[in-house]
């Protein structure tokens, strides 16, 4: 995992508006448990997508349940939703 961060990091020193990077360095942060950190990159990857795809705003929901964001996981859930239909 420490590789693969290192890796992101590089790609978002040449392009740090690249939602995809923040996407998975949020999942490599989930998977270590660290919710807290994969949140505030969940939050860049929703950022720089825009709001127009559901999975930065599912992965978004996830780390915000885990932390006991009930209101805010259900907003992104329903937008997320929203997108699909």
């Amino acid at each position: 995992p420490a590789a693969a961060r290192k890796d992101l990091d590089t790609g978002l020193s040449y392009d740090n508006t690249v939602a995809d990077l923040y996407l998975e360095k949020g999942q490599l942060f989930d998977e270590q448990g660290d919710y807290e950190a994969a949140l505030t990159e969940f939050d860049r990857a929703v950022l720089y997508d825009r709001g127009r795809r559901p999975k930065p705003l599912r992965c978004r929901a996830k780390a915000r349940q885990r932390l006991g964001q009930l209101a805010e996981a259900e907003q992104d859930l329903a937008r997320a939703d929203e997108l699909e239909a």
